[in-house]
């Protein structure tokens, strides 16, 4: 996933998703790189994508380079539109593999007013629940593969399904929202302490099971490391937030 620096619009019209699309279509097939899904955001796009040819660097390096000059070009801009470098999450199981899926065909759920999931034209999850034709570069077959139809992958996606697990909210949330490591703390575990500081019994439950402490002493001197961290680091906060949105 990327985002708009300083979390600016890099989708402004029809044209420019248009354009992306396009682009993903042509390095996949230049770069052996298989599509299972996407959506594209005001300000940031998921892709879930499968490399057997080892191409994810040059893959996303073609689309984000040619869709910067488009951008550009179109808007009389220059200079780079996304934060950095792409960031990726490792897909180790079929488990992950779901919650990845999942979680990108429910992005749209952040808009007010909420649209219809199925009728989101800038998400591929369309093209797993109707009708509509897929384009040539995207593979359904990974995730609808556990569901004996397209009613079953409906279900999980918008039904009323628990939160995604722990170890997925907070690395995502670190994915989406974290700006890089602040001087001096660790992110993922503070994100965990202060996820443990506010949960409830059977939350807490899950997420000390993540955490090691030597004594008790040992973890109310982490609680009070971790709370003067996120005093002096708001951004943390947001994403401290974030992955309990995602984990509830």
């Amino acid at each position: 996933m990327n985002r708009g620096g300083a979390h600016r619009t890099i989708f402004h019209a029809a044209v420019d998703g248009r354009r992306f699309l396009d682009l993903i279509g042509q390095a996949a097939e230049l770069h052996h790189v298989h599509v299972l899904a996407y959506c594209l955001m005001t300000n940031h796009y998921h892709l879930l994508v499968s490399c057997p040819d080892g191409g994810l660097s040059k893959f996303m390096h073609r689309v984000g380079s040619l869709y910067a000059r488009h951008h550009n070009d179109r808007l009389g801009r220059d200079g780079p539109i996304c934060r950095d470098r792409f960031r990726s999450l490792l897909i180790d199981s079929d488990a992950y593999l779901a919650n990845a899926g999942r979680y990108i065909h429910r992005n749209p759920l952040d808009i007010r007013p909420q649209p219809a999931l199925d009728e989101y034209p800038w998400s591929s999850y369309r093209y797993y629940v109707t009708e509509a034709p897929a384009p040539p570069w995207l593979s359904t077959t990974e995730l609808l593969e556990p569901f004996t139809n397209a009613a079953g992958y409906r279900s999980v996606v918008e039904g009323p399904v628990s939160g995604f697990p722990v170890d997925w909210a907070v690395d995502t949330a670190i994915l989406e929202l974290g700006d890089g490591e602040p001087s001096g703390i660790k992110v993922r575990r503070t994100v965990l302490l202060a996820m443990l500081d506010r949960a409830g019994p059977e939350a807490a439950a899950r997420l000390a099971g993540r955490l090691t402490f030597t004594s008790t002493r040992a973890r109310a001197m982490a609680t009070l490391r971790m709370r003067r961290a996120l005093s002096e680091h708001p951004g943390v906060v947001a994403v401290v937030e974030r992955a309990a949105e995602l984990a509830a």
